[in-house]
């Protein structure tokens, strides 16, 4: 079976695709990024047929969205569980350093445990309130978790814009 130079080319964008969904899953490859690489190299390609530049300046755009969700969404947790502005940086803080320090179990966990601890960390730096502290901890987990789904659902929408506009 002979394939057409477009069909090669879409079956890469679709390998993109697929990394992407599994960079969402797994948090240190970065899943909505490598679907708008694979978008602009596909464009590149074709001459940005069917993917316009504007196409994937929207894709661009929804993957800073999910990326800047991620950190904004656990500093939020911390707050809506009665943390301080401190909690909030505390967690924000907490998630990058379990994201990049050697955790044990995988970087997931870092991510949750650096959030979780992170909070903590913050609210004790100001306040000597133990309680309130780890319910703000609390929050954040839940806010990692709740940015968790919102980058899954962020990488969703690329992925079905992407293929609606491969198709059609």
């Amino acid at each position: 079976m002979i394939f057409s130079e477009q069909t090669v080319y879409d079956i890469m964008l679709l390998g993109f695709l697929m990394l992407g969904i599994v960079g969402t899953i797994l948090p240190l490859i970065p899943g909505p990024s490598l679907i708008v690489v694979g978008a602009f190299v596909h464009g590149l390609i074709t001459n940005f047929i069917p993917l316009s530049l504007l196409d994937i300046a929207l894709l661009a755009f929804l993957a800073s969205l999910a990326w800047i969700g991620q950190y904004i969404l656990a500093g939020l947790g911390a707050k809506s569980f009665g943390g301080s502005k401190a909690g909030m940086v505390g967690a924000i803080i907490g998630l990058v350093l379990g994201l990049i320090l050697p955790i044990p179990g995988s970087t997931l966990f870092g991510m949750i445990l650096g959030t979780f601890v992170g909070a903590i960390a913050g609210e004790l730096f100001v306040d000597n309130d133990e309680g309130r502290a780890v319910k703000a901890g609390i929050g954040a987990v839940i806010g990692i978790c709740i940015s968790f789904v919102f980058e899954i659902s962020i990488t969703t929408i690329m992925v079905i814009f992407v293929v609606v506009n491969i198709i059609s």
